[in-house]
């Protein structure tokens, strides 16, 4: 797929003018075993002004998500014991309008229902506009976008 239109959601790129306002105070709640790539994506989004949440796996995350709501929620695909995937089914089940977003570097392992799939390294440029848009808008009602590979 074209680099381009690998962030490109509902047919449209997503516009930049906005997203530190409409990304501040933002709930994310971040979903990755790795602990260097939790920090490093704790500083980064902490850095544009949202309120980030790290858990190291998706069971902690089910624990959380029945007490807690976000905005969005951002989650790897392999993880020991509840992966990404059965982590969508339970978001959908308890809170069916909250934006899922799957990263991975083998994205194309990534449920259907995944509001946007984003492949590992992730390229935050283009990130933060597609997550401006959900928070924006919410969930998509098109087909999500199925992101190629992004390097190593």
């Amino acid at each position: 797929m074209n680099a381009d239109r690998r962030y490109r959601m509902n047919g449209r790129e997503p516009q930049p003018r906005s997203i530190a306002m409409t990304l501040a105070e933002f709930s994310l709640l971040v979903v990755e075993d790795d602990e260097l790539t939790r920090t490093m994506l704790d500083l980064f989004f902490r850095k544009k002004g949202m309120k980030v949440t790290l858990v190291s796996g998706g069971l902690e995350a089910v624990r959380l998500l029945q007490s807690q709501s976000f905005d969005l929620v951002l989650t790897d695909l392999f993880m020991p014991g509840i992966n990404g995937n059965l982590l969508l089914q339970f978001i959908r089940s308890l809170a069916p309008q909250t934006p899922v977003i799957a990263m991975s570097s083998m994205i194309e392992e990534a449920d259907a229902g995944f509001d946007l799939r984003v492949s590992k390294p992730l390229e935050f440029d283009r990130l933060l506009p597609a997550m401006a848009e959900l928070a924006e808008n919410g969930r998509m009602v098109e087909p999500p976008l199925r992101v190629a590979g992004g390097g190593a």
